[in-house]
């Protein structure tokens, strides 16, 4: 046989009674008292916490309805047991399962005080003479908020949704599939305010850069934070008071499967992307330092060096400050692309020339595509491949390649070229040949500018 025993507070009381009445009443039940253990009809011996005793088999029954929990059926009316102050006491429930008992006690003040209403999980004391132990989990029994005893339940509720979730006061549906969809739907209009308030488009920050996709991240684990707990604390509610139920079970592994997804997606996506734009704010000097030189009497204009951030802003000053440049020569291994583009808008609008003599790769080409004239030096060399930023997903990959093959064919250069030309893998490298460039009109002419 299985016995299990449900813990029950005299707030639960089904019907009023008057304080006066229960406690005489109460007080005059005849009880096998201060026994160091308690007999369970035949069926086990337990061991019974000091200032509590067992109501004998005549009187359990109407200590129950003295607590206002009339029996609802007879399984348990012999079983009881009660500490001194009658406003705790425990039952016992007979199953045919295996042989067990759960016997649980909590202090009243530490629930009211410490646990906000919740009950918590319970202690266990042993049978004592049956060989067999097994765990069966708690009957729970719904009860109405006022007790005679002055206590009231409902007073430690919160009104507040948000709150209510985070605590599991809410039933597991609503917090698994409702608050689930609201949650997701909160997060996406997060992400999507955060990014039009920085407005990055138009002019790239690192700082503004880095704090929001700090703030977008953060946001999201607080928002997913809030459904986790949430469901974790209603699906543990939900197990407690339906034994034998499996959803509370499954609400937890779906949520353990979640974190465990959350946090491959962070490792994968956010910590390389929060790490790169900290590079960028850091000043990227894995990039490399810029430098900007004037040549032949200021008609020249020499750009070395890594593109990173102030790369264009710089070299707009330098265009402002001198009015007699007619080409930029370019020797460069690459860098950010956002900043590449800024400083080739400045050359179209100006309509200026390009020229390479020695190496334009990576995010230099799209400079160097700018310019009016574009002129390779006999030692010059164009290298492409794609695109990159340290943690896109494969379809934001798919993306960012397919937005440089339509910036490639607005330059001119046939789809087959602009295909090719982001074939290579980041860490590669494309070096289309001279009759290439030429066929495509990626390069004007050979020489010198």
């Amino acid at each position: 046989m299985l016995i299990a025993v449900a813990l029950v507070n005299c707030q639960c009381l089904a019907q009023p009674v008057t304080p006066s009445n229960h406690r005489v009443e109460t007080k005059d039940l005849n009880r096998q008292y201060r026994a160091p253990a308690g007999s369970v009809g035949e069926q086990a011996v337990v061991r019974v916490p000091n200032g509590s005793a067992f109501p004998v088999s005549a009187d359990a029954g109407r200590f129950l309805r003295l607590q206002g929990n009339a029996p609802r059926d007879n399984r348990y009316v012999r079983y009881v047991t009660a500490p001194d102050d009658p406003r705790w006491f425990g039952f016992f429930i007979f199953e045919p399962i295996a042989a067990c008992i759960v016997v649980s006690f909590f202090l009243l003040f530490r629930l009211i005080d410490a646990c906000r209403g919740w009950q918590r999980r319970p202690q266990t004391v042993k049978i004592v003479g049956n060989e067999q132990e097994s765990l069966h989990p708690l009957r729970v029994y719904d009860y109405p908020a006022s007790s005679p005893t002055g206590y009231s339940r409902s007073s430690d509720k919160s009104t507040n949704y948000i709150a209510r979730h985070w605590q599991g006061e809410l039933s597991l549906v609503t917090s698994f599939w409702v608050n689930g969809f609201l949650g997701n739907v909160v997060a996406v209009l997060v992400v999507a305010a955060i990014y039009a308030s920085t407005d990055l488009k138009d002019d790239f920050h690192p700082g503004i850069a880095l704090a929001s996709a700090i703030l977008m991240w953060g946001a999201l684990f607080a928002i997913m934070l809030w459904q986790i707990v949430g469901v974790w604390r209603s699906a543990t509610h939900y197990r407690t008071a339906n034994a034998g139920h499996y959803w509370g079970g499954i609400a937890k592994l779906i949520i353990v499967l979640a974190v465990g997804r959350s946090i491959v997606d962070f490792g994968q996506t956010g910590i390389p992307r929060v790490g790169e734009l900290y590079k960028i704010y850091a000043g990227d000097e894995e990039v490399g330092r810029y430098a900007f030189r004037l040549l032949r009497g200021g008609e020249v204009l020499e750009f070395s060096g890594g593109i990173t951030f102030g790369a264009a802003k710089e070299f707009q000053r330098f265009l402002d400050g001198t009015e007699g440049v007619k080409v930029v020569s370019l020797d460069s291994l690459g860098g950010r692309i956002f900043e590449a583009q800024r400083i080739g808008d400045l050359i179209k609008g100006r309509g200026l020339s390009t020229y390479a003599g020695d190496r334009c790769l990576s995010a230099c080409t799209i400079i160097f595509l700018s310019g009016r004239e574009r002129i390779l030096g006999a030692g010059g060399r164009l290298g492409f491949h794609q695109p990159d930023f340290p943690g896109l997903t494969s379809e934001e990959r798919r993306a960012v390649i397919a937005d440089e093959e339509r910036r490639l064919r607005q330059l001119g250069v046939s789809e087959a070229f602009a295909r090719q030309a982001n074939v290579a893998a980041p860490a590669n490298m494309w070096f289309p040949t001279t009759a290439q460039l030429l066929a495509e009109h990626v390069i004007t002419r050979m020489g010198d500018p």
